[in-house]
């Protein structure tokens, strides 16, 4: 229309973009978000899930990565996030793996 977008709206658009890009690659992503969620912003969170209790399973159970993650790809999106949240989060759960080999060590 010859009109300049404000930052707003492009950061919106670019937003807008980027949800569609993620739900483009997994297309059951929205049943997956948490309320007030963005698509991208569930993707970080569900990556981020599976880093967390990947790296668990290595420090835990000594495993290598590739066995670390074919342990976790056994369990769905909401069994692991299920797992995450009565931990107390993917954080929690990492301060918790490496606090309890440092206590081991001692």
């Amino acid at each position: 229309s010859g009109k300049a977008l404000t930052e707003d709206q492009i950061a919106t658009e670019i937003n807008n973009i980027s949800d569609e890009m993620a739900r483009s690659l997994m297309p059951e992503l929205d049943k997956f978000s948490k309320s007030g969620e963005t698509a991208v912003a569930t993707l970080q969170r569900l990556s981020g899930e599976f880093s967390a209790l990947t790296g668990s399973a290595r420090l835990l159970f000594g495993m290598s990565s590739d066995e670390a993650k074919n342990f976790i790809n056994q369990f769905g999106f909401g069994d692991r996030t299920s797992f995450i949240d009565k931990i107390s989060g993917a954080d929690n759960l990492m301060a918790l793996t490496s606090g309890s080999l440092i206590t081991q060590n001692n």
